[in-house]
C-alpha cells in the first residue's frame, strides 16, 4: 500500500538566499562580509532581540536601539553586527560600558571588553539612527516605503527580503542564525498605529506619540521582522480551536473596515483547513503544520524526519498553493523524488466540497 505524506503549511518558507548575490560573477569584500559566516559571527549564538525604535514619518527618520541576547559558543572579543548605509550605528554598550566600533561598510565590528566565557549568556545594546533606504520596488527592492493613504495619512511599511533586514535595523544579518524570540517596541506619532509580528502585548500612550509593543515567542527570520504604520483599526474574532480559544486579530485601514469584514469571513475556514487531512484512496498521514518555522528548522529538523520517505509519494499542501510550491522545490533539491503540490491548496479542496477528515 502506498503512503502519501501530507504537509500542511501555515508560515512562509524562504527557500533560497535573500537575493543579494543574484547574477553576480565577481564579489567584493562587502559581499564576503555580508554572505559569509565570519568568525565574528560564528562564536555567538543569537537568542533574542529587543528592537526599540522611534519612527518619524515627516523626516523619514528612524532611531533607536536593539538589545541582543546571545550565548557564547567560543571565546572571542570581536562581534559583527550588520547595518546598511545610509543608517549609522552610533554606539554599542555592554554592562554599562561603551565599546569601540570598527566600521567597515555595512559590517560593524564591536570590540568587547568583557571576557566572553563559553556557555555564558550575555547582552549587548547597539544604537542607530538615520534616513533608511527608500524602497524603490517593494518588496523586491527593499527598504522603507513612505506613502500616504487616500485620506492623506502616513502609510509606511518595511520590506527587506532581497536586501536583508539590516537595510532598516541592526542585527546579525545572516540566515544561518535567528532569534528564539523577539520584542518589537515601535513609537509612532499620535493617531497612527504600528502593526508588527507576533502578539500586541502593550500600548504606551504619550502626549504626542504612541509606542506599540509586539512580541514573538517562536523563532523568527530577520527578514520576516516588519513595521506597518498607518491609520489602522482593529477587529477580531474568536476561533474555537482544538486546544482552546484562539483570538484572530485583523488590522485594516480605517476606510476599508466594513468591506474587509466581509472579505475576511473566510479566514476562519482557512484556519480550519489546517486541521484536516485530505482523504486519499491509499492512506492519510499528517505531519504537523507547525513544523515549518523557517529555513533552519525546515532543513535541519524536518527534512531529517522524512529521510526514510525520499522515494514515497509526497503531496505538499498550504492554504492556497504558493508556499507549497516553494517547499516542494526545496524538497526536490534535497533528494525527494516524488513530490507533488495540491493545486489551489486547502481553499480549492474545500471549495470543491472534496472529502476531508479530522
Amino acid at each position: 500500500m502506498k503512503k502519501i505524506l501530507i504537509l500542511l503549511l501555515l508560515t512562509p518558507v524562504i527557500l533560497f538566499s535573500q537575493g543579494i548575490m543574484d547574477d553576480k560573477t565577481e564579489f567584493s569584500r562587502q559581499d564576503t562580509l555580508r554572505g559569509s559566516i565570519t568568525k565574528e559571527r560564528s562564536w555567538w549564538d543569537l537568542n533574542r532581540y529587543h528592537l526599540d525604535i522611534s519612527v518619524k514619518p515627516e523626516e523619514k527618520f528612524i532611531s533607536g536601539s536593539n538589545k541582543i541576547s546571545y550565548t557564547v559558543l567560543k571565546s572571542h572579543d570581536l562581534m559583527q553586527i550588520d547595518l546598511q548605509t545610509p543608517l549609522i550605528l552610533t554606539k554599542a554598550i555592554q554592562d554599562n560600558s561603551e565599546l569601540e566600533i570598527i566600521h567597515d561598510g555595512n559590517a560593524h565590528f564591536i570590540k568587547l571588553k568583557k571576557k566572553q566565557n563559553v556557555g555564558s549568556k550575555e547582552e549587548l545594546i547597539v544604537y542607530y539612527e538615520g534616513n533608511p533606504r527608500v524602497a524603490v520596488r517593494a518588496p523586491w527592492d527593499g527598504g522603507i516605503s513612505w506613502e500616504k493613504d487616500k485620506n492623506g495619512n502616513h502609510f509606511i511599511a518595511s520590506s527587506c527580503q532581497g536586501l536583508g533586514a539590516s537595510v532598516w535595523w541592526p542585527n546579525k544579518d545572516h540566515m544561518y542564525d535567528e532569534p528564539e524570540s523577539m520584542l518589537m517596541s515601535v513609537n509612532v506619532p499620535k493617531g497612527l498605529t504600528n502593526v508588527s509580528n507576533g502578539r500586541l502585548v502593550k500600548i504606551d500612550e504619550m502626549s504626542d506619540s504612541t509606542t506599540f509593543h509586539w512580541e514573538v515567542v517562536n523563532p523568527i527570520n530577520n527578514y520576516g521582522v516588519n513595521i506597518n504604520i498607518g491609520d489602522y483599526v482593529n477587529f477580531s474574532e474568536i476561533y474555537k480551536g482544538e486546544k482552546g480559544d484562539l483570538d484572530m486579530d485583523y488590522y485594516v485601514l480605517s476606510y476599508n473596515l466594513e468591506k474587509v469584514k466581509v472579505h475576511f469571513l473566510g479566514a476562519a475556514r482557512t484556519v480550519t483547513g489546517s486541521k484536516f487531512l485530505i482523504e486519499t484512496p491509499e492512506s492519510k498521514i499528517l505531519i504537523d503544520c507547525g513544523m515549518f518555522q523557517g529555513l533552519k528548522e525546515l532543513r535541519e529538523k524536518n527534512f531529517a524526519k522524512l529521510e526514510n520517505s525520499k522515494d514515497k509519494p509526497i503531496i505538499v499542501v498550504c492554504a492556497m498553493g504558493n508556499q507549497a510550491r516553494g517547499t516542494a522545490g526545496a524538497m526536490s533539491k534535497a533528494g525527494f523524488t516524488n513530490v507533488k503540490v495540491l493545486k489551489g491548496g486547502m481553499n480549492a479542496w474545500q471549495s470543491a466540497s472534496l472529502p476531508i477528515s479530522k
